[in-house]
């Protein structure tokens, strides 16, 4: 016997679910799929959602930000380093991936890092991306981590820097003096992006 997922629906789920999808195709209608990397993105969190309804997130800084203020230096981004310390589910290190010669994203949480490994992956043939799953702070250690279940996975972090609410799990920290060495930064840091929640 073959079952139908709409068979099981009532009417109201069916119109609701179609202009649902109206709506989604008339917020991402004309959007250039060149313009912005692919991403993977994770229902009901706020990066997420923006990156679906307009490619990136924080385009609005991003954008003026390396065409305005930054542009005298893009000439020499394309042979230097960009940090991106809590790089979440990976806009920025995708973002930064067009203008540098290598990216290291740093990030913790496991759960950051299931959907930033597949954002990196689905950004091919770009491979100047280098995914170290790592918190950076002054200490060595596993530390007790949360993981923000309100809607903003980007909200996660550890516990000594007072993020308290979410699931709790472990994870590393390295001394940043310990881990960037001369052997990973092989070229001059250009750029350094941090959004660790506090730590």
């Amino acid at each position: 016997m073959i079952f139908s997922h709409s068979r099981f629906r009532s009417p109201w789920q069916s119109l609701k679910l179609m202009l649902a999808r109206r709506v989604l195709r008339v917020l991402l209608a004309g959007r250039s799929s060149n313009q912005h990397p692919r991403f993977v993105v994770l229902p009901g969190d706020v990066v997420s959602e923006e990156i679906l309804v307009s490619g990136l997130y924080e385009e609005a800084l991003l954008i003026p930000l390396f065409e305005g203020i930054l542009k005298n230096q893009s000439k020499n981004f394309s042979g230097q380093i960009a940090l991106d310390i809590g790089a979440n589910v990976g806009n920025h290190s995708l973002f930064f991936s067009r203008k540098f010669s290598r990216v290291l994203a740093f990030e913790p949480n496991p759960d950051a890092l299931a959907i930033l490994r597949c954002n990196v992956a689905l950004s091919l043939p770009i491979r100047n991306i280098e995914i170290i799953p790592v918190g950076l702070g002054n200490k060595n250690g596993e530390f007790s981590f949360h993981q923000s279940l309100q809607g903003n996975l980007g909200g996660s972090g550890f516990s000594f820097a007072g993020i308290t609410d979410g699931h709790e799990v472990i994870c590393p920290l390295r001394r940043g003096d310990d881990l960037l060495t001369p052997q990973l930064l092989t070229a001059k840091v250009g750029l350094v992006k941090l959004d660790v929640e506090g730590a």
